[in-house]
């Protein structure tokens, strides 16, 4: 059987909508830089800690439009009801703070890079647990 690959074409939408960032969901693609890929991250990270995803919908079009708008369940809606998250756990309020600032709606209001995110979140491991002489960080950035 025949299959009419094309590839990627010029202002297509690639990705998991749930994921992508607002920019992305857009349309908007020639604005896509790191911050772009902070905001699926954090995305990624938002689901990892409720289990739920940061944006529920019945239609693909109709997910983009809640992406595009910024129309992300509010993580401690998503938090509050997820049974596996540690509530009492001194890391989820620095956490969440992260998470909704790689998720803003505005790119310049998120972290600069990835680099910068996995600094942010190092932070919280420095904070929560004090590390001993040997000990490792939670994440580790390469030279």
């Amino acid at each position: 059987a025949y299959t009419d690959w094309r590839g990627t074409e010029v202002g297509q939408s690639i990705g998991t909508p749930a994921y992508m960032s607002p920019e992305q969901a857009s349309g908007l693609s020639h604005m896509a830089d790191a911050r772009t890929d902070v905001y699926s991250l954090c995305a990624i990270l938002y689901t990892a800690i409720t289990l739920c995803p940061p944006i529920k919908s019945t239609s693909i079009h109709d997910m983009l439009q809640r992406v595009a708008n910024g129309k992300v369940i509010p993580l401690h809606e998503c938090l509050a009801s997820s049974p596996f998250t540690a509530k009492d756990s001194p890391i989820v309020p620095d956490l969440t703070r992260i998470v909704e600032k790689g998720m803003s709606m505005r790119p310049e209001d998120r972290f600069p890079s990835a680099k910068a995110l996995l600094i942010a979140l190092n932070n919280i491991d420095t904070r929560v647990r004090p590390r001993h002489s040997g000990s490792k960080p939670l994440f580790r950035l390469s030279n």
